[in-house]
């Protein structure tokens, strides 16, 4: 897990959901129902859904770090 919240820490840029599910080897169904759940940080552009980088390298890191 810990090479995963790296990555996920220096992603250098927002993570859209799809990158997300794809590092996490989950579905992106999976992500967005975290995320309507308010368990998983995230922020809207419109009716984009991002990941602040730093933000979800902590929530990981929390949960499974």
């Amino acid at each position: 897990m810990d090479k995963i919240i790296e990555i996920v820490r220096n992603w250098g840029k927002a993570l859209k959901v799809s990158d997300f599910a794809k590092l996490m080897n989950m579905s992106r169904k999976t992500v967005y129902t975290l995320i309507s759940n308010g368990k998983l940080p995230h922020y809207q552009l419109g009716d984009l859904i991002r990941l602040d980088p730093a933000v979800t390298a902590e929530w990981l890191r929390s949960r499974w770090g």
